[in-house]
């Protein structure tokens, strides 16, 4: 197109310098592809899927006559189906705790999971906060709940799902008697209630070992005791606080194993925005949830050549409202390509990782006559 005749003007072959950006553009993305899509098929993360079985001497499995190291957390995870490639229950449990060292003792717990998080803590304490030695008195229950609620808001920020449990009775022909039950029925109260309040599951131990009414073998809760309970301890003393034998170990098995298995594997969840084009350095990553909605949390993760640059777990009824979710990424990404991807979990396993959304910062701008700006290494002059 001349602009005048008889002077020397400068003329833009639109054509060929539409052409050759689009080439160099397209050209650019599909090595940033390349590049993305080598990184995305690697294998994920080996981690299998772990439970962490968090508390005190019940959880260590103290007093078990059958298997003194297995206690509820060995035959939970024997029920769950665990190979050493698939799934774990960790038992961490620390005899005579109460709940506030158990609040300074999770933390190293959690810190020392490996490089991925536990996926789940099934944390269980507060008996010897109330059935303390030597007639001393009881820890407040609110200072039980306080602790409790500190625990599981630790392992929630590392990552990790919290379930809170009930502690179990005390044995009536131990050195308490019955004398502190109303307090462990309380304390299992706040805790249902907490749990509800929180967005946390809830296991109960205390219904199962022992009911008031007949328990899942048919005994009543008097004959409970004596068939699930250790009494004696070492020299022939009641014991103080009432811990399983072998079947009651299992009862506490049966419990945490029927609340776990009550729900599905959740299924992939759909990665929606950004995708393509955008010029946000920290985007909102939105998704649409799995269907049927099960999963408790998500992990989200963006990736691009240079390997992951963003990846977190976030807990699902801090970051979805009705069926869509989002979080934002919380650090600058440089202008380059990338995509990203969520995982779905519960209490019962992770999917796999859903399809990769992708998305390109800082595409070139174009002026609105189609020039790319900035570049004028295409531009050609036309003496007319």
């Amino acid at each position: 197109m001349a602009v005048g005749d008889g002077d020397d003007r400068w003329r833009v072959d639109q054509e060929t310098t539409l052409g050759a950006a689009a080439v160099r553009l397209a050209v650019t993305l599909f090595l940033r592809g390349l590049l993305i899509g080598a990184f995305l098929s690697a294998p994920a993360s080996g981690q299998i899927f772990r439970w962490l079985a968090f508390g005190d001497s019940i959880t260590v499995g103290w007093s078990d006559d059958i298997n003194p190291s297995g206690g509820y957390p060995g035959r939970l995870e024997n029920d769950l189906g665990c190979t050493p490639s698939t799934c774990k229950v960790v038992e961490k449990g620390s005899s005579g705790e109460t709940t506030a060292e158990g609040v300074t003792r999770i933390r190293q717990v959690l810190n020392n999971s490996g490089p991925d998080p536990y996926d789940v803590a099934l944390i269980m304490e507060g008996t010897n906060d109330i059935f303390q030695p030597n007639n001393i008195g009881s820890v407040s229950i609110p200072t039980i709940m306080f602790n409790l609620n500190q625990m599981a808001t630790k392992a929630e920020k590392a990552g990790t799902e919290a379930v809170l449990a009930s502690i179990i009775w005390l044995h009536p022909g131990g050195q308490r008697g019955t004398s502190r039950d109303q307090l462990v029925e309380d304390l299992r109260d706040r805790i249902r209630s907490s749990t509800r309040n929180n967005s946390r599951l809830f296991a109960d131990p205390w219904s199962r070992l022992c009911p008031e009414g007949p328990d899942q073998h048919g005994h009543s809760q008097y004959a409970c005791f004596w068939n699930h309970d250790h009494y004696w301890l070492n020299g022939g003393q009641p014991d103080i606080v009432g811990h399983p034998n072998s079947s009651g170990f299992r009862m506490i098995a049966d419990e945490f194993f029927a609340l776990i298995d009550s729900t599905p594997v959740p299924g992939l969840a759909i990665p929606t925005t950004p995708s393509g084009m955008i010029d946000d350095a920290t985007p909102i990553l939105t998704w649409t949830k799995e269907s049927p909605a099960l999963a408790s949390w998500y992990q989200v993760r963006v990736t691009g050549p240079g390997g992951t640059y963003f990846q977190t777990w976030v807990k699902a009824s801090e970051v979805c409202s009705g069926s869509i979710c989002s979080t934002e990424v919380s650090s600058s990404l440089d202008d380059d390509s990338y995509a990203w991807q969520v995982m779905s979990r519960n209490v019962r396993g992770r999917s796999s990782w859903s399809s990769p959304q992708s998305f390109t910062l800082g595409a070139p701008a174009f002026f609105a006559d189609g020039f790319e700006s900035g570049d004028t290494s295409e531009w050609s002059s036309t003496v007319q």
